[in-house]
């Protein structure tokens, strides 16, 4: 055996953990404000008439979706009948973001409201599709549709 082979194969698992590490580390430093991805989470609160709607800007995740909840859950306390949810542009959301909104939805419809969403990209509507949840959400393609 060459004395030197193990030294590249170490070296190597090395560099990939290293590797593997940094860039973990750079998505949470991230998600904190960090220089490395850029966090484009972000929520607009708009009217359309008297009807609120929420804009979200980037990924839904478990570290966004108690912001989304908070929101909700004030709106549904100020007593509006509906509210809209703009997930136009949304690139990601999961599980934790999907409990938020049926959460949401179900405190509107206890006060005899609703919650609707506007969803165009293919990648989320199948999300709703796979889940199931296109039985209890009516999506639409704009916000002018979910309001009417």
């Amino acid at each position: 055996m060459n004395p030197d082979a193990p030294a590249p194969v170490v070296r190597e698992s090395r560099e990939r953990s290293e590797s593997s590490q940094v860039a973990f580390t750079g998505y949470l430093i991230s998600g904190q404000g960090g220089p490395d991805v850029a966090d484009d989470f972000q929520i607009d609160e708009l009217a359309e008439g008297s009807v609120p709607i929420l804009a979200i800007n980037g990924e839904i995740d478990l570290s966004k979706a108690p912001d989304l909840r908070a929101r909700l859950v004030k709106i549904a306390a100020s007593g509006a009948a509906l509210v809209v949810v703009d997930l136009t542009e949304v690139t990601f959301l999961d599980s934790t973001a999907l409990g938020v909104l049926v959460s949401g939805l179900k405190r509107m419809r206890a006060a005899g409201g609703d919650l609707r969403l506007v969803v165009t990209r293919p990648n989320l509507v199948k999300v709703f599709e796979i889940t199931g949840l296109l039985d209890l959400f009516p999506l639409f393609a704009s916000r002018v549709e979910a309001v009417a």
